[in-house]
């Protein structure tokens, strides 16, 4: 917190752990932030996850000024492994860090909180929100960071919870 804090010193930011759950939910997480938060665009981030201040910023720009609907502020993320070196590079399609309008996340209905443990919820929330608010934009050639922080747990039950939400977005949405 401090670091964004320095990094964006005119942002609110609104943090929210947990639901009290063993297992933690990130989309009730963002879902109880995004009600605490006053501002009119917000930028979803993870803890786990540093991106350019500069990339934000230029992309938070874009989107109080209508440029686009929503945005992100990075294309690709760089998973970094134990030792800080780049384990491995993915394209980030529907990841953090998100920039969106406040009006534009209460019409999507915020994040799916059937969706616990790690994955899933912010590609169905990307699917959901090209198809009500429309394509957003990506800055290209732009990386976020991965901190490393171990191997995620998963619970059985919650991945077939997850394959089953899975298909229902993707008939939803094809």
């Amino acid at each position: 917190r401090m670091r964004l804090t320095e990094e964006h010193p005119d942002a609110e930011i609104c943090v929210n752990g947990g639901n009290g759950d063993t297992l933690f939910n990130r989309a009730y997480a963002l879902n109880q932030a995004a009600k605490k938060a006053a501002g009119d665009v917000f930028v979803v981030m993870d803890s786990d996850t540093w991106t350019p201040p500069e990339n934000i910023q230029e992309v938070v720009r874009a989107v109080r000024l209508g440029w686009v609907a929503w945005a992100k502020a990075c294309q690709f993320t760089a998973y970094l492994a134990e030792d800080s070196s780049v384990d491995k590079v993915r394209s980030n399609d529907y990841g953090a860090p998100l920039v969106i309008r406040r009006e534009d996340w209460k019409r999507v209905g915020g994040m799916d909180e059937r969706f616990r443990g790690w994955g899933g919820e912010d590609v169905a929330f990307g699917a959901t929100l090209r198809r009500l608010v429309g394509p957003g934009k990506v800055l290209l050639d732009t990386y976020s960071y991965h901190l490393w922080h171990g191997e995620k747990v998963e619970h059985a039950e919650d991945l077939e919870v997850k394959e089953v939400l899975a298909e229902e977005y993707r008939r939803l949405y094809r």
